[in-house]
């Protein structure tokens, strides 16, 4: 509980002191065209707007390097330090600190061994002055977090607008959501196969520790951490000759294993349910009550409900898809930009020429008003930085670093995150302050004048012309990224490398269709279910237990959870749920009761023999 505890308190105050900084960076720009403004003789002052928080330049500077500082120690400090202590399996607290501690040490060893090599390179051709170690720091974590920027940026750009595009149409993301319903339980089947296997090495650790054995404190503490399936296993298997190294890695594997089970369960249940509502909100697009006929939400009784139900109708009905279609076309309009100004930028200051086209508007008047202002940083700096942290909270390494809803992440996830964003968000400051510079025009806004630049700029000014180049040419490297994206390229790679292996989880509209019609029958498996109260079918057939029920299967006799048992429980379900349609149009078609209705019954599956039409889900019948 207490690591738990302390990795939050850490991720908020890195989270808190990023969003100090995005609240102060408009305050500092503000603050210098207004000085600028009245430092002009040809505006009256009174003319000159005055911001809504101005504040003293040398105060904003004192600022900047607590902030700036802060986060510098936290991203490249304390945070990797508690991330490594929530992953390692020692089992008191001072073994894992010095656990976490030796295990960055080698990652910061091989560091600064590159740093040095570097150092010596850059002052024997006489670019760095051997005093300025403090320089190197500030320019290598901005080299670093403009790489990371350019990265996510370059994925960002194109999938997002393609990402609102696609979400627009709720058929084509059904599809998705059932080609995906599949390979996230067979993920998650697989977590509980090898969190079996952990249990049963457990189970042979356990038998052979005996009571008095200094051993059995760290067997015990790790069978209070197993979930209550491990009662079901009844013998053990695997290596019976425990060391106290073996059960460090035991008990680190154990932790992440779990973690992946209920992750992955999360992720499959959240799956299902957004799949259910799309179902439902498919199904009331002809709907003559004009509302959305949610199978699994209670219906709004009390006095304004029929307004909101026919509000929610209408937006889904139509205003979602033409609100999500304009919003890909404002995001497409802000990726051209962010694109040309990233690449050109730097490069045309070098011949006295600015074709930033943020530059170009946020300096086009002098007399813009404080809230024009910060409309024009606002926008596009957390466009930019929404898209850099959007391709991070997607990242999925080792199916571990990843984001969950419904707080499922884990601690690991949640530091990993705030690492990296606390490593990006200083670097996109700085990279905004540059792409609104313009030093050209008379009374424009001059980067040069701001506190942050102050702060960060004359250390990097220190280090000579290599890393001033790597900031000018390195962003054009953006421009082929955004394409790489956009033509699928690092998909089409992977499939040419390892088509059998990833098919499964990367969609695709011609190939994908015999894994959307088996998500298709899972979902209304699943959908059957809940309908009948009965558990999911990946928590049936799970441990030991079958939950509901009396059966129980043999996992504790050495039996696993196999891909054939899944299918065939599938198919169970597929011939009861069509035989239930034909009966179903039989006794209709034998009353021949027009009030009735038409059932409407259409499949994308194999014909059977039966020349009976199919039903294409479960709840239309």
């Amino acid at each position: 509980m207490m690591e738990g505890w302390i990795a939050y308190f850490l991720v908020w105050i890195g989270l808190f002191l990023n969003f100090l900084l995005f609240l102060l960076l408009p305050i500092d720009i503000s603050a210098v065209r207004y000085r600028n403004c009245l430092n002009t003789d040809e505006i009256p002052d009174e003319m000159c707007p005055h911001p809504l928080i101005l504040i003293d330049n040398d105060a904003l500077i004192v600022l900047w390097k607590i902030i700036y500082w802060s986060l510098f120690i936290l991203c490249w400090t304390a945070l990797p330090i508690w991330q490594s202590f929530c992953e390692v399996g020692q089992f008191t607290f001072l073994t894992k600190l010095k656990a976490a501690i030796r295990e960055n040490i080698i990652f910061y060893g091989v560091t600064l061994a590159i740093g040095i090599v570097l150092f010596v390179f850059f002052a024997a051709t006489g670019s760095i002055n051997p005093k300025n170690v403090l320089s190197i720091s500030i320019g290598a974590a901005n080299a670093w977090g403009l790489l990371l920027m350019m990265c996510f940026l370059g994925y960002a750009l194109v999938e997002i607008p393609k990402y609102s595009w696609l979400h627009s149409n709720d058929a084509k993301t059904l599809d998705i959501h059932q080609f995906h319903s599949v390979s996230y339980r067979d993920k998650h089947l697989k977590y509980r196969n090898a969190l079996i296997t952990l249990f049963k090495q457990i189970k042979e650790y356990s038998n052979a520790i005996h009571t008095n054995d200094p051993y059995r404190p760290f067997i015990d503490e790790i069978v209070d951490k197993c979930p209550i399936e491990y009662r079901d296993i009844r013998q053990g298997s695997g290596d019976n000759y425990p060391t106290y190294d073996k059960l460090v890695q035991l008990n680190a594997k154990l932790k992440q294993t779990v973690h992946k089970v209920k992750s992955s369960r999360s992720v499959y249940l959240n799956l299902i349910e957004r799949a259910f509502e799309l179902e439902d909100r498919i199904a009331s697009y002809s709907n003559d009550e004009k509302r959305v006929r949610w199978t699994f939400k209670e219906r709004r009784e009390y006095k304004l409900g029929r307004v909101i139900d026919t509000l929610e109708w209408l937006w889904y009905s139509y205003v979602h898809s033409i609100f999500l279609r304009v919003w890909t076309v404002v995001c497409i309009c802000m990726a051209l930009m962010i694109i040309w100004s990233e690449t050109f930028f730097n490069i045309s200051r070098k011949f006295s020429v600015d074709l930033s086209i943020f530059s170009q508007v946020f300096n086009s008047r002098v007399d813009f008003s404080w809230a024009v202002q910060w409309l024009f940083i606002a926008f596009p700096l957390l466009y930019i930085a929404t898209c850099s942290y959007w391709t991070l909270f997607r990242l999925k390494l080792f199916n571990y670093y990843q984001l969950i809803p419904h707080h499922h992440s884990s601690g690991s996830s949640l530091l990993f995150c705030a690492i990296y964003v606390s490593r990006l968000t200083p670097t996109i400051a700085y990279n905004f302050l540059m792409m609104i510079d313009d030093n050209q025009k008379r009374h424009a806004f001059v980067a040069s004048h701001t506190a942050y630049y102050q702060v960060l700029r004359p250390e990097q000014e220190n280090l000579g012309g290599f890393i001033e180049g790597f900031n000018t040419y390195f962003p054009i490297i953006l421009i082929l990224l955004c394409l790489g994206t956009l033509f699928d390229v690092y998909t089409k790679l992977v499939m040419s490398f390892c088509a059998q292996r990833f098919q499964k989880y990367i969609y695709h509209e011609e190939f994908s269709k015999v894994q959307v019609a088996e998500g298709q029958i899972l979902i209304g498996e699943e959908r059957m279910r809940k309908q009948s109260g009965e558990v999911y079918s990946i928590d049936e057939v799970s441990f030991g237990k079958r939950v509901g029920s009396k059966t129980r299967t043999k996992l504790g006799e050495g039996s696993k959870l196999t891909q054939q048992d899944v299918n065939a429980n599938v198919e169970r379900i597929k011939e009861k749920w069509l035989k239930a349609a034909d009966e179903a149009i039989e006794k209709i078609e034998k009353e021949g009761n027009e009030e009735q209705g038409e059932v409407a019954i259409e499949v994308n599956q194999k014909p059977r023999s039966s020349t009976k039409p199919k039903p294409k889900s479960l709840f239309q019948v």
